[in-house]
This record gives structure tokens, C-alpha cells and sequence, in this order.
């Protein structure tokens, strides 16, 4: 197993020409219909990326009880691990992996495409002595329609905008969380912490009412 998400299981496997991919799974027998059109979305937005710094989605197998993404094999850790290795990065190579973490935001926003999940642990290194980046997770991803706004809350707290917690935010949000993921790398921790608990506790109180 190589992680576990918000939305299901990573693991490692071989294809036919024995090519390493990562592939990941959801039981369907007992998702929820809003669940399977999430899912649906998900396949649909990652099938259409193809960009150099957006990991890609070779394959999608689907039968009655189970769903099956098929990944490009990212064998060089995440930015969070390298981030908790260095603590925090020289200024010129947060310049270096902000670049392009900015051209793939670029290219989903140009795709009317927000991921609303932009952290460290989302940015991969294709392999360990390389420093190229790619984003990966799309469980949180959705298409946005301009002159709209979007209502489900949903990310990581600590990376969060203002306005998605306030559920009327459009693709905007995703600057945000990429200002918080570059301030970490220079600074060497969180802006936000105590803010991020705060919110959460508002969060669940404000659901519960």
C-alpha cells in the first residue's frame, strides 16, 4: 500500500508491459448515489488533464462492486516529506517548486478546473533525485461555471480559504491554498494553526445546528 486518502486506497502494481503504476480503489457496494457521482467527476476531470506537472490517469476499470484508477507510479515521495526532511527550503528552491506548482494551477484554472485540495501532501517528485513536481488527488476537484460560485465545504482546514468555509468561493480558492503551501516551505511551518482550529470548531458547530 503505498497511501490511503480522503477517497480511497494506493497501491503499487505492475502493468502488462510490467511498468510500475499506482492504482487506486473504492468499494461501490456500499457508495451512496451522491458518492458515485463524485467519483464519476473525479474520473472525468483527471482523464482530461495533460499537463508535465499534473499526474496522469492511464486507466479507468469499473465493475459492479469496484472502481479502479490507474496512475502514473510517482516514485519520489511527496513535497511534505521533503519539506519535514529539510524543515524548510532555501529560498531558491521554494522559488523553483512554487513555479511549478503555479503552472499546474495555471493549467486547471485555464480548464475552468478547481482542485480545492492544494496542500503538501498533494504535490508528488517523480522520482527521488529529481525535484519535478506534479499534483495529484482529485477527490475534491470540481468544474467551475464563471460568473458562479461554489457551496460545498470541503480541502483541509489548515489550507483553506476564507471564503470556501463560508461556502461562496469560486476557483480563486486554490491561490489561496497555494500562498499557504509556499509560505511553509520558506517559513518552516503553518501560518494558520490556531486560526484552522478555530474554523473547525465553527465548522462542526455551525453543521450540527
Amino acid at each position: 500500500m503505498l497511501g490511503k486518502g480522503y477517497n480511497g486506497v494506493v497501491r503499487l502494481a505492475k502493468n502488462l508491459d510490467g511498468r510500475c503504476v499506482a492504482v487506486k480503489s473504492f468499494k461501490l457496494d456500499r457508495v451512496s448515489p451522491e458518492k458515485r457521482k463524485e467519483l464519476e467527476l473525479e474520473c472525468e476531470i483527471f482523464l482530461c488533464m495533460d499537463h508535465p506537472h499534473v499526474a496522469c490517469l492511464v486507466d479507468v476499470y469499473e465493475s459492479e462492486t469496484q472502481l479502479d484508477l490507474v496512475m502514473e507510479c510517482l516514485n519520489g515521495g511527496e513535497l511534505l516529506q521533503r519539506f519535514t526532511e529539510k524543515q524548510q527550503f532555501a529560498e531558491v528552491d521554494a522559488r523553483d517548486a512554487s513555479w511549478q506548482m503555479l503552472l499546474a494551477v495555471n493549467y486547471l484554472h485555464s480548464h475552468t478546473v478547481t482542485h480545492r485540495d492544494i496542500k503538501l501532501e498533494n504535490w508528488m517528485y517523480d522520482e527521488d533525485s529529481s525535484n519535478h513536481l506534479k499534483l495529484i488527488d482529485f477527490g475534491f476537484s470540481d468544474r467551475w461555471t464563471p460568473g458562479t460560485t461554489m457551496t460545498k465545504a470541503c480541502g483541509t482546514m489548515e489550507y483553506a480559504a476564507p471564503e470556501l468555509l463560508k461556502r461562496r468561493y469560486t476557483l480563486q480558492c486554490d491561490m489561496w491554498s497555494f500562498g499557504v503551501t509556499v509560505f511553509a516551505l520558506l517559513f518552516g511551518y503553518m501560518p494558520f494553526m490556531e486560526r484552522s482550529i478555530k474554523c473547525a470548531h465553527a465548522y462542526c458547530m455551525g453543521n450540527m445546528l
